[in-house]
């Protein structure tokens, strides 16, 4: 965060995503899809729309941010504040974005899951991922798009699903992720709102992004073979696990 003051009061602005919660974003997001600034809006009314913004991100009464000029060359006018907050609930470019692998969160260290640090290892993604764990990703991912209105709130459902504590029941064994758990991922949904958007972007791109592959691995495997091969071969699979 960086500390800036308006009127001798001091006040916080988020210098990225690690700055921000799932609940601030969702916060954020939803006021501003549902306050649009109208294409033929007034001046007034425009520069109106950017301070109630600026107030509802960065909690600023409205009364003192009328005190802050329009434009200023520190940028710490209210059409920078409004231009820079605006690209912080934006999707970000995945090909810049760095994943997030494990952290700490009210004294729990989370870690992704075993499948996406193989990534990393040769192994191919997902390899390992249960049906159940498969199928919770993707009915959320279909059934939402969860950068989009009440839907955000599926994004705490996939940083759950793809973030899950270390644990280790004897100190002589190395800590392993906690195994996979729908209703225990359900539970963890509310702890996650407090968790910055870098972990919760992390979560997003991966999930998105291999289960697409792993579903066009599927769909490209079925095109090659008859229905009764498709059966022994998912039999097979079955057996193994």
């Amino acid at each position: 965060m960086y500390n800036f003051d308006i009127d001798n009061k001091n006040y916080s602005l988020p210098v990225d995503l690690s700055d921000i919660t799932l609940r601030k974003f969702k916060e954020v997001s939803n006021y501003y899809e549902k306050n649009p600034i109208a294409g033929d809006a007034l001046e007034n009314e425009t520069f109106e729309a950017y301070i109630n913004f600026i107030s509802v991100f960065l909690e600023i009464p409205v009364k003192e941010l009328k005190k802050v000029k329009l434009t200023a060359s520190n940028g710490f006018g209210i059409i920078e504040l409004y231009s820079y907050l605006i690209r912080l609930i934006e999707l970000p470019n995945m090909d810049l974005f760095s994943p997030i692998l494990e952290f700490e969160h009210d004294g729990i260290k989370y870690q992704c899951i075993e499948e996406h640090i193989e990534v990393f290892k040769d192994k191919k993604p997902l390899d390992d991922m249960t049906f159940e764990q498969y199928e919770d990703c993707v009915t959320v991912l279909q059934n939402y798009d969860a950068l989009k209105g009440e839907s955000r709130d599926a994004l705490g459902y996939l940083a759950a699903i793809l973030f899950r504590p270390l644990e280790s029941k004897w100190y002589y064994f190395s800590p392993r992720v906690e195994q996979y758990d729908s209703e225990k991922t359900k539970l963890r949904v509310d702890t996650f709102q407090d968790i910055t958007m870098d972990k919760i972007y992390s979560a997003y791109f991966f999930l998105t992004e291999q289960t697409n592959t792993l579903a066009k691995d599927f769909n490209h495997y079925s095109s090659l073979v008859g229905k009764e091969e498709l059966a022994k071969a998912l039999a097979g699979i079955a057996l193994r696990n």
